[in-house]
């Protein structure tokens, strides 16, 4: 029996958001915790998915990154947006997800994403609860080798 690829469907159907958060039949279980696992996505459904055509790694970044602004300054968006992102970075740190390049270059549109959400966050009152955990994100996004993210939450939050 052949599987259709998840995030295939997810973009067929107009569902990325709901891909990227983990609902419904896009929910993966963590064994331990009950809570979805946002890397087995993307190093199984979007790393096939991105490999299968060319186009399809614009198409992935483009989903990606309108799920980022579309993201809401609230406690379970910031975990969905800053569990995906640590996820990305640890799957593209093993050498996956080669072909999309959301991140690269200093003013690249997911750059700006993660930097403007952000900011939306900081003029929220969602902030003095979501600070720890988005530190927790970015110091281990840094320690995959992506500082920028750092950089963005430190100078942000500093401020």
């Amino acid at each position: 029996m052949i599987t259709e690829n998840l995030f295939a469907q997810a973009v067929a159907k107009g569902d990325t958001k709901d891909f990227f958060r983990g609902h419904g039949v896009y929910f993966v279980r963590d064994p331990d915790w009950g809570v979805h696992v946002h890397g087995a996505h993307l190093s199984g459904w979007v790393e096939k998915y991105i490999n299968s055509e060319k186009k399809n790694a614009g198409v992935f970044d483009a989903e990606f990154k309108n799920f980022i602004n579309s993201a809401k300054e609230e406690s379970d968006d910031i975990n969905h947006v800053f569990s995906t992102l640590s996820a990305y970075f640890a799957t593209k740190k093993r050498g996956l997800l080669s072909r999309s390049t959301l991140f690269e270059g200093d003013n690249s549109e997911g750059r700006c994403a993660i930097l403007h959400y952000l900011e939306r966050i900081k003029e929220s009152n969602i902030l003095v609860s979501s600070k720890n955990d988005i530190l927790i994100h970015s110091n281990f996004i840094e320690s995959k080798g992506f500082g920028f993210v750092k950089i963005f939450v430190e100078t942000l939050f500093n401020n």
